[in-house]
This record gives C-alpha cells, sequence and structure tokens, in this order.
C-alpha cells in the first residue's frame, strides 16, 4: 500500500513539473484583472474595493487546457484517476445535468489533474516548482480522492446578528459562521462599485455543513433538511424576523464547480433576530433536543405541522395572516376532539402556559378574545375588542407569536413521556383531566 501510494505520489510531481514547464511556455497568454470585492471590517460590510486578480483557473483549464490534456504524465495520471470510484461521481453529475456522458472513462475525470495544477500555481503564484508548495497542494489533492462526495453547502441568514466575538461556532453537524468577502461578492451578485440591495449588504453569518451525497440534487435536498431544522431551532428560540437565502453547494470547494439551489424571495425586514453569545450553550442543547425529537413519525406529524405553520407565520409580511398562521399552529396542539374551538384552546392553552393561577387568567382571556379576534379577521370583521393589556393589533400579534413559540417548545418535552398512536390525543386528555384534577395538573407539569 506504502509503495502504492509513492508511486501515486511520484507520478503527481511529475506532472506538476511538466505542467509548469507548459504554463511558464504560455506566461504571455496570461492576464491580470481587476473585480469589485466586497471589504468587511469587524465582521460587516463596509465598501467595495476594486482589487488585482490572475485568473489561473481560466488559464489552464480554457487557454492551455489542449497542451495540458497532451502531456503524457498527465494521461497517465488521468488513466490512474479513471480507475478510481470518483469517477462514478462524475458520471452521476453529467447524467443530472442532462449531458452526454463520455465513451471514454478517462474524459469523465480529465479535469481533476488540471485542478491540481490550479491548486499548487495558486499555492505558489509563479511557475517555479517548490517542494514545499508540492506537499501541501498533494496534500489537498490527496484529501479531494479521499473525500470526492463530501460536499460544502452554505446558506446565508437574513436579518441575524451574533452578539459576541466573531468566530466559527459548531452546533452539532452545523457550523455557524461569519460571511467570507468571496461569498459575499457571490451571493449579492456583486459587479460594481457597490452591492446594490441593502439585504445582501446587511449580511454577516452563514451556516455550513459538509455532507455526502452522489450528486448535487441529493446534497442539496439534505442540505435543505438539515438547515431548515437549524432555522426552526433558531425561530423557536429568539425573536426576529430571520429569513434563510438559497443553499451554495461547493462554493469554497477549489475541486468542484459551485452550484446554487432555486432562488427565494427575501423580504423587507423589522427586527432583527438577535443571538447572544451567552446563549450558545444554552441553544446547543435545545438544538440536539430539537433534532431528536423524531417529527417525521406518524405519532409526532401534530407537533410537525404546528412548527411548520409557525415558520409561514413568521415569514409572512401582512400581519393579518401571520395572526391566522399561529392560531392554526395553536389548534394543531390544542384543538384535538370534538367541542368548540375557542373554549378548547383557552382552556387548554391556559392550563399550559400558565405559571400561577394570576397568568392563567390572563392568557385565558387573551387566547379567548384572540381566536374571536382571529374569526373576525377571517370573516372580514376587525371591529372585535383586542384582549385588556394589549393596545393595537401589532401588539397582540408579538404577544401571540410569543405564546405560539413557548407552546411549541413544551410540547416538544411533552412528547417524550408518551407513545404510541394518538399521542396528541393522549396528551390532550391529560391537560382536560388537570383542569380539575391538581394532582393530574402537577403531574403534567413535571412532564
Amino acid at each position: 500500500m506504502t509503495q502504492t501510494k509513492n508511486l501515486f505520489r511520484n507520478l503527481s510531481k511529475e506532472f506538476i513539473h511538466a505542467g509548469l514547464k507548459v504554463c511558464s511556455q504560455n506566461e504571455s497568454k496570461l492576464n491580470e484583472s481587476s473585480e469589485w470585492f466586497p471589504e468587511i471590517k469587524e465582521g460587516e460590510y463596509k465598501k467595495t474595493v476594486r482589487r488585482s486578480i490572475i485568473n489561473y483557473d481560466y488559464f489552464i483549464e480554457r487557454l492551455i487546457s489542449e497542451q495540458i490534456e497532451d502531456l503524457e504524465s498527465f494521461q497517465l495520471l488521468n488513466s490512474v484517476l479513471s480507475e478510481k470510484e470518483i469517477k462514478n461521481y462524475y458520471k452521476n453529475s453529467v447524467k443530472l445535468r442532462n449531458e452526454k456522458v463520455p465513451s471514454d472513462v478517462e474524459g469523465l475525470t480529465k479535469d481533476i489533474p488540471k485542478k491540481f495544477l490550479v491548486t499548487y500555481v495558486k499555492l505558489s503564484n509563479n511557475f517555479i516548482f517548490n517542494e514545499n508548495i508540492f506537499s501541501s497542494a498533494f496534500s489537498k489533492f490527496n484529501h479531494f480522492l479521499e473525500n470526492y462526495s463530501q460536499n460544502e453547502h452554505i446558506a446565508p441568514l437574513y436579518n441575524f446578528k451574533y452578539s459576541g466575538k466573531l468566530r466559527k461556532i459548531s452546533f452539532d453537524n452545523i457550523t455557524l459562521r461569519p460571511i467570507t468577502e468571496n461569498e459575499l461578492k457571490i451571493i449579492s451578485g456583486l459587479d460594481g462599485p457597490k452591492i446594490a440591495n441593502y439585504i445582501d449588504a446587511a449580511l454577516t453569518h452563514v451556516i455550513e455543513i459538509n455532507l455526502e451525497s452522489e450528486n448535487f440534487l441529493e446534497g442539496i435536498t439534505k442540505a435543505q433538511s438539515e438547515f431548515q431544522m437549524f432555522f426552526d431551532a433558531l425561530t423557536l428560540s429568539f425573536r426576529g424576523d430571520l429569513e434563510m437565502g438559497r443553499i451554495y453547494q461547493n462554493l469554497n470547494n477549489d475541486w468542484k464547480t459551485f452550484e446554487k439551489s432555486q432562488k427565494v424571495s427575501i423580504y423587507s425586514i423589522k427586527n432583527k433576530l438577535i443571538f447572544p453569545e451567552k446563549s450558545s450553550q444554552s441553544f446547543r442543547i435545545f438544538y440536539k433536543t430539537f433534532k431528536n425529537s423524531n417529527l417525521e413519525e406518524k405519532e409526532n406529524l401534530f407537533l410537525k405541522m404546528a412548527i411548520d405553520r409557525f415558520r409561514i407565520g413568521l415569514n409572512r409580511t401582512i400581519l393579518v395572516d401571520s395572526i391566522v398562521d399561529f392560531f392554526t399552529s395553536l389548534e394543531s396542539l390544542y384543538a384535538s376532539g370534538p367541542g368548540d374551538l375557542t373554549r378548547k384552546l383557552s382552556q387548554r392553552g391556559s392550563m399550559v402556559l400558565s405559571k400561577n393561577e394570576e397568568t392563567r387568567e390572563e392568557i385565558y382571556d387573551f387566547l379567548k378574545k384572540g381566536y374571536n379576534i382571529r374569526s373576525g379577521l377571517v370573516h372580514g370583521d376587525s371591529t372585535r375588542d383586542l384582549p385588556s393589556k394589549i393596545s393595537s393589533l401589532e401588539e397582540f400579534c408579538n404577544k401571540l407569536e410569543e405564546l405560539t413559540r413557548e407552546s411549541i417548545k413544551i410540547y416538544l418535552k411533552l412528547i417524550k413521556p408518551y407513545s404510541g398512536k394518538e399521542k396528541n390525543k393522549k396528551i390532550i386528555n391529560d391537560i382536560d383531566l388537570s383542569l380539575i384534577n391538581r394532582q393530574k395538573f402537577t403531574i403534567l407539569k413535571r412532564k
């Protein structure tokens, strides 16, 4: 095995030597240009600056590509690569793009040696061979070959602020980190002296995950599911108009062409979701609990539905729509069984959410009058009285959001001690019993 690795390393070195010679012979074709880049200071976008760049990728993979492919060392190295499992990854990618699969297997892997040469040249910034730089480039090359099905996925968090030291923070398989200048350039579509969209200009953080996948579509689907779980955990933990942008796959991967999911609409923002550094550990615990809640299981789908409607309500731009969605979420939790919806929501909700007799009465009054308001809004009657201590429809919506969020978090705990079919009905039955049985109420609160 060691001998095989040494042979592969030596073959790779021969290719780099030969490739650098071709690069040097064609140096006159290498052009230096300038592009606009965003400048980030202390985690925030400040301005754009023009920077000189040398496009080694275009030079090697386009301008002198045929000369590189004619090298004997290239053909030998590519022949070795075409015998590895990595060829199947590229075959799947070609099929997914509805392109014709090359009849020659070596046609699937021919871009890999060229990207290896690009990696070396970027590290050295010249066409001179250096043993230390080769070792570094070869290490990157080898790591890619051993992890070719690993794909990086990032998604920008709009209207987000981390209150604390700028750093990477891991939450299980998700990394929350400051956005880089190159990422902001690509995500904002910067091609002029300023970022056109003020929402993109306000970006400070992205979430990142590395996933095994056989092709782009599978990877995006997996990442969407993981990111949505993290996003929901954030919105259940903190208040704010958080929105998640499109997903970028392999944006920072030197070996693969980056892809992106369908564009999503990002709306004007009101209040940023602020994540305080002091809450990192408590959020880490909540996120882990949330991930392990098995919301896709049939008996927990009522809670998943409540979370989905809560999320929709948060992203609404019209206040009335948010109110309707929040109450739909509460109905998924509290409205099981026959009877009047207003009574069930107000009685059960006040029992679960209250900390004492006084707050129970306040929540009961809020939910009872609130559901009446909701019915009025749905039927075009906006004249119904607001609950006590509430002075505007916006204040009412904010309070409703708070109670819905707290209800979901309580139910995430309640689903654990219950099992089997009709889990929601079992929980509801215990809530109803606690209305008349103080001992049952104490037991329920402990759960």
